[in-house]
């Protein structure tokens, strides 16, 4: 069934949405597509799309004076920070930390080189080395990202 949510006030089309629902909660209210539906409802149903993104004139700089981090000694893999970038917003919402190989390779090479046994123990020690980088960096406000390997923290 197809339904025109321009013939509805804000309350009648949910109440409709749920009628020719099936959605598999006793409570509408707790599933997200239910929330997902009634915030744009709500908003008039409509999707505003941002100005046009214009990429060519965007332009990262560091922040002056920063110097390149320096590795710790007997640090046993390396990571690079990615900003996670909001264009909407032409801002840095935060950093990825992305781990590399000593020399610079893929997670796949790092992990790779680590005995299975012994590879969700290094994912969550390694993770020590990508805040001590973060560190040496003028992040500000910005967040860090860190990623786990799925299970890290209950195979622990």
């Amino acid at each position: 069934r197809i339904l025109d949510l321009r013939l509805f006030e804000t309350d009648g089309a949910l109440e409709e949405i749920l009628r020719f629902s099936t959605f598999g909660v006793t409570e509408p209210v707790n599933d997200r597509m239910f929330r997902l539906l009634s915030a744009f409802i709500a908003d008039g149903g409509r999707y505003c799309l941002p100005e046009p993104l214009q990429p060519s004139r965007w332009m990262m700089m560091p922040a002056s004076g920063t110097a390149a981090p320096q590795h710790l000694p007997g640090q046993p893999c390396q990571f690079a920070l990615q900003a996670m970038v909001e264009p909407a917003k032409t801002r840095v919402s935060s950093f990825e930390a992305l781990i590399r190989s000593p020399t610079g390779g893929s997670p796949v090479e790092m992990f790779a080189a680590i005995a299975a046994e012994d590879r969700y123990r290094f994912d969550l020690e390694s993770k020590a080395y990508a805040f001590a980088l973060a560190g040496q960096l003028p992040l500000g406000k910005h967040q860090l990202a860190i990623n786990l390997l799925p299970g890290s923290l209950y195979h622990h």
